[in-house]
């Protein structure tokens, strides 16, 4: 399946900072990372996935099981990526950063892949197991469950929010304390993209465990594009051009005003 609109782009801040690797051709380095129907871009600097695209065909889609074995990809250096050592004897959860569901759809041998697929180190980024990505399941299952969507494809982007303070732990991983997901669809009346950007902050989890204070409580807020392209360092106008609330802001004269990050505590808090 094709997706609906391109990825976020790395920033000049990561210009020089993504993990490559040899094609499947064998021939130059890339630095797109493909899997079966999603695709990761890796910071060498942070050892984590800086952003994932997953294609979802939702007609197409497949039930299987969770596997729960986690996979070193063989295709870049061990040291670059976090494994079971930053995981195991603490709170903190293997976040999927393509949920496992997203890309298990076309026939079975092809889900099974896309399934286990999902489950490689270059997918996860340090998640506090009282997160566990529950708000960012409803709101996915929400958004995708309620849009009317051309042909049922959808395509969603997700990554950590990488701050120059996120704090070290174990001399190995610097913890995130927020994660953004932008949603892609094609809407089945105007046959135009619409483009949606999400916040998650999970810095109050984690304050005990790092031992010292981080700001505010756990959070997910619809916001602008543009904003999560400003926070996460990254190319995103391609994507805020065709942002519903970002129009409705400008509608109603709040270009650049603060209140950009709008609390969402139910699927009628969305704007679509």
């Amino acid at each position: 399946s094709r997706a609906a609109i391109d990825p976020p782009k790395p920033g000049e801040t990561w210009k020089d900072d993504l993990v490559s690797v040899i094609d499947a051709d064998g021939v130059g380095q890339v630095e797109e990372l493909k899997y079966r129907h999603f695709s990761v871009w890796m910071s060498r600097s942070r050892k984590l996935p800086l952003v994932t695209a997953v294609n979802i065909d939702g007609a197409r889609s497949k039930r299987l099981g969770r596997i729960d074995t986690w996979y070193i990809d063989g295709r870049l250096d061990a040291e670059l990526q976090v494994d079971n050592d930053g995981y195991k004897g603490n709170p903190l959860d293997r976040g999927h950063m393509v949920r496992r569901e997203d890309p298990v759809w076309g026939d079975l041998e092809t889900a099974g892949e896309a399934n286990r697929d999902t489950f490689h180190y270059t997918n996860a980024a340090p998640q506090h197991e009282a997160l566990n990505q529950r708000d960012w399941l409803r709101l996915e299952e929400y958004v995708l469950g309620n849009a009317r969507t051309y042909g049922l494809k959808v395509s969603v982007f997700t990554g950590p929010v990488f701050a120059d303070k996120d704090p070290l732990y174990r001399d190995m991983v610097r913890i995130p304390m927020a994660f953004w997901k932008i949603v892609a669809i094609i809407n089945g009346q105007t046959r135009k993209p619409s483009v949606t950007g999400y916040l998650l902050s999970q810095g109050d989890l984690i304050r005990d465990m790092v031992g010292e204070f981080v700001y505010g409580p756990f959070r997910t807020y619809q916001t602008e594009v543009s904003t999560i392209g400003e926070l996460a360092r990254l190319d995103v106008d391609h994507l805020s051009a065709h942002d519903p609330l970002a129009a409705a802001r400008r509608a109603e004269g709040l270009e650049g005003a603060s209140g950009r990050f709008h609390v969402i505590s139910g699927g009628m808090d969305l704007v679509l």
